[in-house]
C-alpha cells in the first residue's frame, strides 16, 4: 500500500501535474482511494456519505505530502488523484481538526447553560428519590419521571444523556452489595476499622497486608484481535484447568521477603509449595513458620475474616454442645458449678458469668506472641486490602503470558515469575489508593460512584479490570 509519507515517485506525479493533469495512467494512490471508500463503506451504508474522521486523516495526510513536495495546486491535485470533489477535499484540508470536538462542546454546554442550579439539583435527587424506590433509572424512565413530577423538560435523550454526564453520573454495572456494605453494622465495623488503621499509621507502625487468591491454569487473555478466516484461532483448552492457590503478604515497601506460597491439587510434577486445597492447618503453618519471622517488630497485619484465617482457640459452647464439651470448656475459664447439673443448666451458668466471651483467634495469638498485631477487615470491605490490588495485576501479568495453559506446571512457574516482579513502586501506588478510599469513607464522600442505566435492553454485563500503573 502507497503511504503519503513514504519517499515515492512524487516528482512523476508533479510532471504529470505540469501537463495539463492527466492522471489516467497515475495508480500510486490507488490503494489510499480504495482505502478511503473502504472506510467510507463501513460507516456509511448511504447514498450521500459523510467521510468519517479516518477517511478525512488520509486525505490531510495525502494533502500534506504534496505540499512538501512543492506540488501545483495540491487541493486540486488531491481531489482528482483520490476521484473526491474539489470543494470537498479544499473543506477537509482548510478546516481545523478540532472544529467538530467545539461543534459537540459548543452543543453541551448550551444544554447545561438553559438549566439553572434548581433544576439541576431537582434531577439529582429525583435520581436519588428512584433508587430509594427500588426503581433503577433509566433515560426514558428519569424522563417520565421528571414528567411527573412537573419538571419542564423539552429536552431529548440523548440530552439528558449529556445533563447526567455533566453532573458526573456514570454508567456501569450496578454493585449489588452497596445496599449491604451500607447497613447500619457494617458502617460501625468500617468505621471502627478505618479509625484504628489511621491511628496505627500515625504511630509509623509497618503494615501488612496478606490474603490468598486462586488462579486457572487455562486462563488466558480473553481479547485480541482477530478476523474472520481461521488463522486466528488460538490452540487453548476450552475447559476449566486445574487452580492454584497463591498465597502472600506485602506491604508499601514490596513483598514480604519469602512468603509466597503455592499449592496446586493435582499438580504434582510443579514447583508448588503444597499439592492440596487450603485450610487453616495450611494457613497456620504459613503464618508462624513463613510470615511472622519475617517481620520488623510491632508490625500490623491486615487480613479477612475467611473461615481458616478464623480458627477459635476456644470455641463457646452452644445447645448442639455435648455436655463434656461444656464441662471442659467452664473448668477452662474457672466458672464454678455442682457436678450435677443438666446441660441447660451448663450453658445458664456460663452466660451468667462474667469471663470474656471475646472470640480469640489462633492466629490472633500467634501474633501476639510475637509483638504484632492483628486487624480484621470488615466485611464485604476487600477494597480496603491493597493485596486484591496485586491480585488484580498478578493475574494480568499471568495471563498475557500464559503460552502453554496445557502444561499446568509451567503455570505455576509463570506464577511465581510474574510475582517477584512485582515491586515496591507498584505496592506503594495500591497502599495510596486504598488510603483514597479509607479518607472519602471518613469524610461521607461516597467513594462508588451514582449508576444510570441508558436503557432496558442493551446493558451491557462486562466489568472493567482495575488497574494501578
Amino acid at each position: 500500500m502507497w503511504r503519503a509519507w513514504e519517499d515515492t515517485n512524487i516528482d512523476s506525479i508533479q510532471q504529470n501535474s505540469n501537463e495539463n493533469h492527466s492522471y489516467e495512467e497515475i495508480d500510486v494512490v490507488g490503494d489510499l482511494n480504495d482505502e478511503i471508500e473502504e472506510v467510507e463503506n463501513v460507516h456509511h451504508a448511504h447514498t450521500r456519505n459523510h467521510l468519517p474522521e479516518e477517511a478525512k486523516l488520509l486525505i490531510r495526510t495525502l494533502y500534506a505530502s504534496l505540499m512538501e513536495r512543492g506540488v501545483k495546486a495540491p487541493v486540486k491535485l488531491t481531489a482528482e488523484l483520490l476521484k473526491k470533489p474539489y470543494s470537498t477535499i479544499h473543506k477537509i484540508v482548510t478546516q481545523p481538526e478540532d472544529t467538530l470536538k467545539r461543534k459537540v462542546w459548543k452543543k453541551q454546554s448550551t444544554i447545561i447553560n438553559s438549566l439553572g442550579e434548581n433544576q439541576l439539583e431537582e434531577i439529582k435527587l429525583t435520581i436519588y428519590q428512584m433508587y430509594k424506590d427500588k426503581e433503577v433509572p433509566t433515560l426514558d424512565g428519569l424522563k417520565n419521571k421528571l414528567i411527573q413530577r412537573g419538571f419542564q423538560f423539552n429536552y431529548s435523550t440523548e440530552s439528558l444523556r449529556i445533563i447526567l454526564q455533566k453532573l458526573e453520573f456514570t454508567y456501569k454495572k450496578i454493585n449489588k452489595r452497596s445496599s449491604i456494605m451500607e447497613t447500619e453494622r457494617l458502617r460501625v465495623l468500617r468505621t471502627q476499622y478505618i479509625n484504628e488503621i489511621r491511628r496505627y499509621r500515625s504511630k509509623n507502625r509497618n503494615i501488612v497486608y496478606i490474603d490468598e487468591t486462586w488462579y486457572d491454569t487455562h486462563d488466558i487473555v480473553k481479547m485480541g484481535w482477530v478476523d474472520k478466516t481461521n488463522k486466528c484461532i488460538l490452540d487453548t483448552p476450552p475447559s476449566r484447568g486445574k487452580r492454584v492457590i497463591i498465597l502472600n503478604a506485602g506491604g508499601k515497601n514490596g513483598w514480604v521477603p519469602d512468603c509466597l506460597l503455592l499449592s496446586a491439587r493435582n499438580i504434582v510434577n510443579s514447583s508448588a509449595d503444597y499439592h492440596q486445597d487450603m485450610d487453616a492447618n495450611m494457613f497456620e503453618k504459613w503464618f508462624q513458620e513463613q510470615l511472622l519471622p519475617k517481620l520488623p517488630p510491632n508490625s500490623v497485619i491486615v487480613m479477612d475474616n475467611a473461615a481458616y484465617h478464623s480458627r477459635l482457640l476456644m470455641k463457646n459452647p452452644t445447645k448442639s454442645s455435648r455436655k463434656e464439651e461444656i464441662i471442659k470448656f467452664m473448668e477452662a475459664k474457672n466458672i464454678n458449678f455442682p457436678a450435677k447439673r443438666t446441660k441447660v443448666e451448663l450453658l445458664k451458668a456460663i452466660e451468667n458469668s462474667n469471663i470474656d466471651k471475646t472470640k480469640s483467634y489462633v492466629v490472633d495469638n500467634l501474633a501476639i506472641e510475637k509483638g504484632h498485631t492483628v486487624l480484621r477487615l470488615p466485611p464485604y470491605y476487600c477494597i480496603f486490602n491493597a493485596i486484591e490490588l496485586i491480585w488484580s495485576q498478578l493475574k494480568h501479568a499471568v495471563r498475557k503470558g500464559n503460552r502453554t495453559p496445557n502444561l499446568s506446571a509451567s503455570v505455576v512457574d509463570l506464577i511465581r515469575d510474574k510475582s517477584n516482579k512485582i515491586d515496591a513502586a507498584l505496592w506503594e501506588s495500591c497502599v495510596k489508593h486504598v488510603v483514597t478510599i479509607e479518607n472519602s469513607y471518613l469524610s461521607n464522600v461516597p467513594f462508588s460512584e451514582i449508576i444510570i442505566h441508558v436503557n432496558d435492553e442493551d446493558d451491557s454485563d462486562e466489568d472493567d479490570n482495575f488497574v494501578i500503573l
